[in-house]
């Protein structure tokens, strides 16, 4: 959603001056309307060149969803894409980036004369700024300073890592944009990605592990809802353990013969030679390796070990009450080990 939100923020304004060439090239006798241009104020203030500084920021700083960018290209694409990163220097860059850009936002609406805006670009900014404000449309795990980042998975699974699966589909696909290996280099690109996407679901484990040390950790109640919702994201791995990866829902196009349909003979060849297995053996064994295996460790980790660590909601049952002043373990304060002094910012 927060995808389609900045696109339309964008094209609300800077996609109007499209829809008015569109329309005055059939009548060429017709003098071309100036409804869509920019108003002189906003041109004065900087407005255009803002909203298509905040778009190419947002794409920079989430290359998981850059096949969204509707500027974007297969070669871009290729280019550019690479997993959902959960490091916590990644967070990090993400909330500083999106907490520049609102802190320019708030200086431009200042220096402009409202009353001289034209209303979809006074809308527009009031856009912007929500959506800057609420860290590039993601308030769930990615403000770096909230600390939200170390609980886990929430009731409802609106966590970035919810949804890796669902950026492997929409990247790797047999459609006219996605990433079709037809190289050598295209299948090592592949694999990276997948070996990248690895690293990324244990960081997240290590993410709340150090979260029960700094006290950031969820109510008993809220961590079984959480277990629930994202081994309903990734439902056939729960099922099945690492093997799984082959039935979702989300590796379907790249599991398709379609999507290896451009691969090209001599690179196929050259391939099982220094492999001594087949492109689409290597893919099975690297979504297995690299996909399934981590992400069947990270729903063992939330069911079997931090479950454990949870604490009973009379203790804590929101952000409000952390971070908790001791660890807990089945419910009770761990005496002897009382909470690191943990700070985000040297993390």
């Amino acid at each position: 959603m927060r995808v389609f939100y900045i696109i339309g923020v964008i094209l609300c304004t800077v996609g109007g001056d499209l829809e008015c060439s569109a329309d005055t090239s059939k009548a060429q006798t017709r003098e071309k309307s100036t409804a869509c241009n920019y108003s002189d104020e906003a041109q004065r203030v900087g407005l255009e060149a803002f909203l298509r500084k905040v778009k190419s920021t947002y794409y920079k700083m989430n290359p998981n969803n850059v096949v969204y960018d509707p500027d974007s290209t297969p070669k871009s694409i290729r280019r550019d894409f690479s997993p959902y990163n959960a490091h916590p220097n990644a967070i990090r860059d993400r909330t500083d980036a999106a907490r520049a850009l609102c802190r320019e936002v708030n200086k431009l609406h200042k220096n402009a004369d409202g009353n001289k805006l034209k209303p979809r670009e006074r809308k527009a900014i009031a856009q912007v700024k929500h959506f800057l404000q609420s860290n590039f449309g993601a308030p769930y795990d990615e403000n770096y300073y909230a600390g939200d980042w170390l609980l886990g998975p929430n009731s409802f699974c609106w966590q970035p890592i919810c949804n890796v699966g669902g950026d492997l589909q929409a990247h790797f696909t047999y459609k006219e944009w996605g990433i079709q290996p037809k190289t050598v280099d295209d299948v090592n690109f592949v694999i990276d990605r997948l070996k990248r996407l690895k690293n990324s679901l244990m960081q997240y484990i290590k993410n709340m592990k150090y979260g029960i040390k700094a006290g950031f950790v969820r109510s008993e109640e809220d961590c079984q809802y959480g277990l629930y919702s994202i081994q309903r994201a990734y439902l056939k791995v729960s099922q099945a353990g690492p093997n799984g990866i082959l039935n979702e829902t989300f590796t379907q196009q790249m599991l398709d013969p379609r999507w290896l349909e451009k691969l090209e003979k001599s690179s196929s060849e050259a391939w099982e030679k220094e492999h001594k297995a087949t492109v689409r053996a290597s893919i099975n064994e690297a979504l297995v390796e690299y996909v399934g295996k981590p992400l069947d460790s990270l729903l063992n980790y939330l069911e079997f070990n931090h479950s454990q660590y949870c604490v009973p909601s009379n203790v804590s049952s929101g952000l409000a009450t952390l971070p908790l002043s001791h660890v807990y373990k089945t419910g009770k304060i761990l005496e002897s080990k009382q909470l690191e002094n943990c700070q985000l910012g040297n993390l």
